[in-house]
């Protein structure tokens, strides 16, 4: 294993690391537990009328924690993304077609129409030999981001595939029914 080979793998290692410790909704849900009509008032207890809370008041500090436990979900999400996108990239640069489609189909459960991810699991789509599928992926990446570039470049490898396999088996079986 060469230099880079190393660091890649490095890299990977650390995403699926971020990945594994960031909160899940369980966490979420713990953290931000909602304010129940029960915490308002509890029974038998005296109320301190200092502490008490009008029902407004509660309606504010609940919209705040849904506001607060919403933009952490938003930004673990955007931060899982990010990690399975690299790990699909990595993956491919190291040949490993499977664990890149894997990764990027990750990225998708995350974001369906995201286009890095379609391009990614187009890649490893292609390296895998199901061209249906790699153009599929790279079609609809496309069609979102008509300006992409890379996204063009291998869908003209998928059609240069096509024609090799076409070629090679126009070769293989052409004899045998003329």
């Amino acid at each position: 294993m060469t230099g880079w080979q190393g660091e890649y793998k490095d890299a990977i290692s650390k995403y699926e690391k971020s990945n594994t410790f960031a909160a899940s909704d369980y966490d979420l849900d713990k953290k931000y537990g909602d304010i129940k009509d029960s915490e308002k008032e509890k029974d038998g207890e005296e109320k301190d009328e200092e502490l008490e809370m009008t029902d407004e008041a509660w309606e504010v500090a609940n919209a705040k924690k849904v506001w607060a436990k919403e933009t952490d979900r938003a930004s673990i999400k955007k931060m899982k993304l990010s990690c399975y996108l690299n790990m699909a990239a990595c993956q491919i640069k190291l040949d490993d077609a499977a664990a890149a489609l894997k990764s990027a189909g990750s990225a998708l459960d995350i974001e369906q129409e995201n286009v890095k991810g379609l391009f990614r699991r187009g890649q490893a789509h292609l390296r895998l030999g199901d061209l249906d599928l790699a153009q599929a992926d790279l079609m609809q990446a496309a069609k979102l981001d008509p300006k992409n570039k890379d996204a063009r470049q291998e869908l003209a490898a998928v059609k240069s595939k096509r024609a090799a396999n076409h070629k090679k088996d126009k070769a293989m079986y052409g004899g045998m029914f003329g």
